[in-house]
């Protein structure tokens, strides 16, 4: 059964290759990318995964002034705040967690595996491309998961994975799993 609500802070605790002050930048990204969007917390987004249509809502503390200041980059707060519902909607839905970052031309972010899985054994990873889009609607959201495939499919990595696309103002993740050849 789907939980409420999202679990959009503390990300170190939940995925183990997450450090404390990365997953500190998601949560102080995703607070203003909200504030930014949203009068108040909560919000509800929708969850789509292929045929499989879910929702959860996302509460947040509000930013102040300090922490806007500091995030004033539209596109940087919007990367940073999607890595976290990213993680967020796959460790509190789906059981996967981020066991590490990546290294160049993965044609991903992150390395993911199912909370139960060995984390240890590469062969039970996913590689993980995460993108975030403000302004746009839910059709320019599916061009922008369309792009990511190709790009993880691109990437130099014989592991399957997953690409995850968070549309902030359409309210809606698309979650897609990639299978190579």
């Amino acid at each position: 059964m789907l939980p409420g609500f999202l679990r959009c802070h503390d990300f170190h605790l939940y995925h183990p290759g997450v450090s404390p002050g990365r997953g500190a930048s998601y949560e102080e990204a995703a607070r203003v990318c909200f504030d930014k969007r949203y009068q108040e917390p909560p919000i509800r987004f929708a969850i789509e995964r292929g045929p499989i249509r879910s929702s959860a809502w996302v509460a947040w503390n509000q930013a102040d002034s300090r922490l806007r200041r500091a995030w004033r980059n539209g596109e940087e707060f919007t990367e940073h705040a999607a890595y976290g519902v990213a993680l967020a909607v796959l460790e509190t839905v789906y059981g996967i967690v981020a066991v590490g970052g990546t290294e160049s031309k993965t044609g991903a972010d992150f390395y993911v595996a199912r909370r139960d899985a060995a984390r240890t054994d590469a062969e039970d990873w996913l590689r993980l491309e995460v993108a975030g889009m403000g302004p746009g609607d839910y059709r320019a959201l599916q061009t922008r998961l369309r792009k990511r495939v190709r790009q993880l499919r691109d990437g130099r990595s014989n592991l399957p994975g997953l690409v995850c696309v968070v549309g902030f103002e359409c309210q809606v993740t698309l979650i897609e799993d990639v299978v190579l050849p």
